[in-house]
């Protein structure tokens, strides 16, 4: 692509600088919006959002800020830390109903497809919800399936 400019001075632009954040931009997108969709507004920060145990790479770019809710619960705790400190939350995560993920991609697949929250929406998903998850789990003790997911 030549958009001109001096000496091509916009192109190099666009190449370093403009395209990648883009890029980027995209993918922290959908990354916030699967953290912190369908979960319970101002119900604290265990509950306010949802930890997503994703896979090596993603940890790694993302400097682990997939293990969500202990970064909202404490966040002070050094990035590098976060993994353990889901350890010895994960049973006061189930507990208390928090939502742990496998992956971003059916998250981020259920927002597209039921778009946009509202106050209204979400008290009626968390009403639902609250009656499926009263039913016996099927996973191990330390997590819970994200509602509306039959694991």
């Amino acid at each position: 692509m030549n958009v001109g400019g001096v000496n091509g001075m916009t192109d190099r632009i666009l190449a370093v600088w403009l395209w990648p954040m883009l890029f980027f931009s995209v993918f922290n997108s959908r990354r916030f919006i699967a953290e912190h969709y369908e979960t319970p507004w101002g119900q604290g920060n265990l509950l306010g959002t949802r930890t997503v145990t994703s896979n090596r790479v993603h940890r790694f770019f993302w400097n682990h800020i997939n293990w969500h809710i202990g970064r909202h619960v404490y966040p002070k705790v050094p990035w590098h830390n976060l993994e353990r400190l889901h350890e010895r939350l994960a049973p006061q995560i189930a507990a208390m109903g928090g939502v742990v993920d496998p992956g971003y991609g059916r998250v981020g697949w259920r927002a597209l497809v039921r778009g946009p929250e509202s106050e209204m929406r979400l008290s009626r998903f968390l009403a639902a919800d609250r009656v499926a998850s009263s039913a016996p789990q099927r996973q191990g003790p330390h997590m819970r399936a994200a509602p509306g997911y039959d694991v």
